[in-house]
């Protein structure tokens, strides 16, 4: 039988990205999904390092379970970790387990979120030249795309924001990540693309025995008493 460590909270590939082409505005005609989920990756891995934490590697099975989800999540017209149109990528741990093989700790972390940069609730639909625009009902300003930054700023601060998330974030076990998204084509035609995103956690890119994951945690916590020292 299967002994799983879990983390569980709703809500990269190898960069060759010129951070400086992450403030370019995000066409929606010609949409760097590659670009967005190495933004993400970029900023989880930023906000570790201002809480002392390792940069997260990349994995590329984790990234091959994280996509599969979102490709799903997109396919189903559903949010959540649970896909019950899939018995066979049904729980995250199913769709982890058959990429990369047994996990001691693994996690998963989702978001659903709008490359527009639209804050409230309310907007108003323009149809010009046979596109469409969406803009504020009062100020009348049209709403912009986000910048590929930006918008990896937004959906880490949503999880930042919710302690699950979060937890899976800054836990400092975890050592490997990957992020997976998937854009609904119909969402696209409209102007407000709709993005579905997964984050995938694991401690390994194999099963750990009891022995090393007990010295990992040893290790660990002599490190937080080095930094509470040096904070006195």
């Amino acid at each position: 039988m299967k002994k799983y460590i879990l983390i569980l909270s709703l809500l990269i590939t190898a960069s060759s990205i010129n951070a400086s082409e992450y403030w370019q505005k995000i066409d929606f005609d010609n949409i760097d999904t590659t670009m967005i989920e190495q933004a993400i990756t970029d900023e989880v891995n930023r906000i570790r390092k201002k809480h002392d934490l390792q940069s997260l590697k990349y994995s590329q099975c984790l990234y091959n379970a994280a996509k599969t989800h979102s490709n799903n999540m997109v396919k189903y017209g559903f949010f959540g970790h649970t896909n019950r149109h899939d018995s066979a990528t049904m729980y995250y741990y199913q769709r982890i387990g058959d990429e990369c093989g047994d996990y001691n700790y693994i996690g998963e972390n989702c978001e659903s979120n709008y490359l527009l940069n639209f804050k409230g609730r309310y907007y108003e639909t323009i149809r010009k030249n046979g596109k469409t625009y969406y803009r504020n009902p009062i100020t009348k300003i049209r709403y912009q795309p986000h910048t590929y930054r930006s918008f990896a700023k937004d959906v880490v601060k949503q999880w930042m924001d919710s302690k699950g998330h979060r937890e899976n974030i800054l836990h400092w076990r975890y050592r490997y990540m990957a992020i997976g998204i998937a854009i609904s084509k119909s969402s696209i035609k409209r102007g407000f693309p709709k993005v579905k995103i997964t984050q995938t956690f694991s401690y390994g890119e194999r099963l750990v025995t009891s022995e090393e994951l007990g010295e990992s945690i040893k290790k660990a916590a002599e490190r937080m008493k080095e930094r509470e020292m040096k904070k006195q």
